[in-house]
């Protein structure tokens, strides 16, 4: 397999992976991404004590603005709430348009690797289950609010909110099923502009609020942006943090790497793997594998039928040459075209395995392509399946030359007896009947399908 992949790697793609690495070199390197982890996971700011603190704050700061309220105008406060959550997705949205895209993971890697959902998606339901209740929050108070502010227009946030949660569900589902999942997502503009248009009825509304504003509307004002500032707090709390299970599988490698539990070289795939992500090539691994192999089993069986035709042809040229020809050659003979015959007939069933193989291959490729958006590793199977299938068409071509030289042999055979008035048993020369039929069958299709290819070429 290794052999049959380095043909079809591109020059200008690094290698999959790392050969004989020293194992003193692979542990400073394990420390030192440890270290760089560590350092970001301190430097986001994000951490369970600052978040605590914050929402405590805001929530002391809550209570006290509902004791000092003599009548809270709850009504006014959840539709500015509400109102100010839009603006708030707007803004979140702009600064995910603007800045470059972190995707599934890490930060460290490219779309050559994928990442598997069950050992990824799973640290981000925190994240998933925030947006959920948040959406379903937001979709609800378009329904009940917007009407009487904006009209018809209030389906476009309801109808934003709820494929938010719609797609939050599927997240979270998806976080229990194992399948190769794309490491870098791109940024999906329409639902910037399905938060710009909620920010448009936001702004409507607002605006027919200013009209009827009242000084307790002030009060309901605070409590919305304190209640948004914890909305804030919370999101960034909810965000995953995938430098802590890869924090975790690194030292555990280190671990097992120092007391001698796994080879060097095991350790660096696998760091590579919690780091960047999963090759490509490894997710399709199986379907690879079968294909190469059907290959590989076609061209030896092909090999054993022409070993035993040279070995039959030799035998009637050895015998040839003899005027006592007896009939206990004539059978030994026989013998070796049955051998020949039986090893020509195994071909056919290894054949189909092949081409099972690569319906296999193509279709989990297809299924992965459609997953991946534009992996730059997929032209590497493409042009692993074009190899194949050209090795393939070799062997089919040999198979053929080599059933047109079994049959000539077995006709040798044939006028060698005859000449010195000896019998060929009728089961080998209905076989070799048979087998000259099949042959011109098989001629004459290659043949059409020739013509039917130049008549489909334009002028």
């Amino acid at each position: 397999m290794n052999s049959t992949l380095a043909a079809a790697w591109p020059a200008d793609l690094p290698r999959l992976f790392a050969t004989d690495p020293d194992p003193e070199k692979v542990i400073a390197t394990l420390d030192s991404e440890m270290s760089r982890l560590e350092q970001a996971i301190t430097r986001s700011g994000w951490t369970s004590w600052a978040g605590t603190a914050g929402l405590g704050g805001i929530a002391w700061v809550f209570v006290t603005l509902l004791d000092d309220a003599p009548a809270f105008p709850w009504h006014n406060f959840l539709v500015i709430t509400a109102l100010l959550s839009f603006v708030q997705d707007f803004c979140y949205g702009v600064d995910l348009a603007l800045r470059p895209q972190r995707g599934l993971g890490l930060l460290v890697g490219g779309q050559a690797r994928v990442m598997l959902s069950k050992d990824t998606l799973p640290f981000a339901r925190k994240e998933y289950s925030f947006y959920l209740v948040r959406g379903s929050l937001l979709a609800t108070a378009s329904y009940l609010f917007l009407p009487d502010l904006v009209g018809w227009p209030w389906w476009f946030p309801f109808i934003t909110y709820t494929l938010v949660c719609v797609t939050m569900i599927i997240n979270l589902v998806l976080s229990s099923i194992d399948r190769p999942i794309p490491k870098h997502i791109k940024f999906d503009l329409g639902h910037l502009v399905g938060q710009a248009l909620s920010l448009a009825l936001a702004l409507m509304a607002l605006n027919v609020l200013a009209k009827s504003w009242q000084d307790t509307d002030f009060v309901a004002l605070k409590a919305a942006l304190l209640v948004t500032a914890a909305a804030h707090v919370l999101r960034g709390l909810a965000q995953p943090r995938f430098e802590l299970p890869a924090l975790d599988k690194l030292r555990e490698l280190r671990r097992k790497l120092g007391f001698g539990q796994i080879t060097a070289l095991e350790a660096v795939a696998q760091a590579e793997a919690a780091l960047f992500g999963v090759p490509s090539l490894l997710v399709l691994s199986q379907e690879v594998m079968a294909f190469i192999r059907a290959l590989e089993r076609c061209q030896a069986e092909v090999t054993q039928l022409s070993q035993r035709i040279e070995t039959l042809g030799n035998h009637i040229q050895a015998v040839g040459g003899r005027q006592d020809v007896k009939g206990d050659d004539i059978r030994v003979g026989e013998a070796l075209f049955r051998d020949a015959l039986a090893t020509q007939r195994a071909v056919v069933p290894l054949a189909t395995r092949f081409s099972e193989a690569e319906h296999a291959l193509v279709e989990r490729l297809e299924h992965y392509k459609q997953g991946t958006r534009n992996d730059p590793s997929i032209p590497i199977m493409e042009r692993l399946l074009a190899t194949q299938k050209q090795g393939f068409g070799r062997v089919s071509l040999t198979v053929m030359r080599r059933s047109g030289l079994l049959v000539t042999r077995a006709r040798a055979l044939e006028q060698l007896a005859e000449k010195h008035g000896l019998a060929i048993s009728p089961e080998v020369k209905a076989a070799v009947n048979a087998l000259d039929g099949h042959l011109s069958r098989q001629v004459a299709r290659v043949q059409q399908t020739i013509r039917d290819r130049d008549v489909e070429k334009p002028a």
